[in-house]
């Protein structure tokens, strides 16, 4: 059964890497045995696809090259040279674990920042509509009270809708019960004639 081959640009969408970075690894050690056409054209392997996958884990972690290229060294006699792999994967390990414990400290730190923004928001929020509720607002609430009522077809005078004050809770509610919403479908058809 004949290996898949992949070209230099395939490599290149398949990990999101401009063509230049992959010759780069190329060039110093990390990706081997490349195989180069007559006309200089790069063919890759899955050899290739599992070995740029460990590359780029060991890079988003923080790795260094050389940390990688050492690694990578190490890797060409396995038996001969498994306690210092192991020795660099729990040292690596461990900064990891140390990077998310910060990142999470900062991420906690951040969301109560958020809260305490959001707080101020609201408390200035209220100091300005104990001056006066702003035209904006007074705008907005206009809007809706009057798209509210024309949808009921109720006979509601403008001032009332302006105001927005002289409207009882207890006819919206009323309001709200008779006009036909799809989440309660036949409402009245459970209670028998």
């Amino acid at each position: 059964m004949e290996q898949q081959t992949y070209t230099i640009r395939e490599m290149s969408e398949r990990f999101g890497l401009p063509a230049s970075t992959l010759r780069y690894y190329e060039e110093i050690g990390l990706l081997t045995d490349v195989i180069h056409t007559e006309s200089k054209k790069r063919i890759y392997t899955q050899q290739h696809i599992d070995c740029m996958t460990a590359i780029l884990c060991f890079k988003r972690t923080g790795l260094p090259i050389a940390g990688i290229q050492e690694f990578f060294r190490l890797e060409d006699d396995i038996p001969g040279n498994i306690d210092q792999m192991v020795a660099i994967l729990e040292e690596h390990e461990q900064n990891i674990r140390e990077k998310i414990e910060r990142m999470e400290s900062d991420l906690e730190h951040i969301q109560q920042k958020g809260i305490t923004v959001r707080f101020a928001m609201r408390l200035r929020m209220g100091m300005k509509c104990r001056r006066g509720i702003p035209a904006a607002v007074r705008r907005r609430r206009s809007r809706f009270l009057s798209r509210l009522f024309r949808r009921r077809h109720t006979q509601v005078s403008k001032e009332q809708v302006r105001k927005g004050t002289n409207i009882h809770f207890s006819y919206l509610l009323f309001l709200f019960f008779l006009s036909p919403f799809p989440f309660i479908p036949g409402i009245f058809s459970a209670f028998p004639a």
